[in-house]
């Protein structure tokens, strides 16, 4: 029963219970670190924690979500934390149905739950945690992606393909100290 100012059994009674999973791609563009080419916009995914709505781990990556990134990310919780969740909620993409994931998670006894097809409210805690990401810190950097929502008044002076400054191993030193104060 929901009690005003009580936790919310939905996303844990204490803290690892109940964490999420998702990925979004950045609004940023990056440059190789090597050529200074621009190699366009990496993908984010989070492993937060529902009840103190922390992130616990992150990957950056210019792949796009699969069964690796999966391992990387709890990989990198692991490393980070030297544990993993009680339960894991993720949506229904087709990275997380891997035999690869679910065969790690159940050998170390993570509970995996999947959000209801087309229900986002299900996931809005690790949407929101994006939204928040993406208007704190990615949206502060040079080379952001943020004007080009409205294509129409974008003029080449403004295009973030120009503007990109950083590396993927920079935004990730960013990135971890963004998650740390979090």
């Amino acid at each position: 029963s929901f009690r005003p100012g009580g936790p919310n059994q939905n996303h844990g009674e204490y803290p690892w219970d109940i964490c999420l999973t998702d990925h979004t791609l950045c609004d940023v563009e990056l440059l190789c670190s090597s050529t200074g080419e621009n190699l366009g916009r990496p993908w984010l995914s989070i492993l937060m924690d529902g009840y103190s709505r922390r992130i616990l781990a992150f990957c950056l990556t210019f792949d796009p979500p699969s069964y690796r990134t999966l391992m990387l990310l709890i990989r990198a919780c692991v490393k980070q934390h030297g544990r993993l969740p009680g339960c894991l909620v993720t949506d229904n993409g087709k990275e997380f149905m891997s035999g690869y994931f679910e065969s790690l998670a159940a050998s170390y006894g993570v509970i995996i739950k999947r959000r209801p097809p087309g229900k986002a409210r299900f996931g809005s805690i690790v949407e929101r945690m994006f939204g928040t990401i993406n208007t704190q810190f990615f949206h502060t950097l040079a080379g952001n992606t943020q004007n080009t929502r409205n294509v129409r008044q974008l003029t080449k002076s403004m295009d973030p393909k120009g503007h990109a400054v950083f590396t993927l191993e920079e935004l990730h030193t960013m990135m971890s100290t963004y998650a740390d104060r979090k």
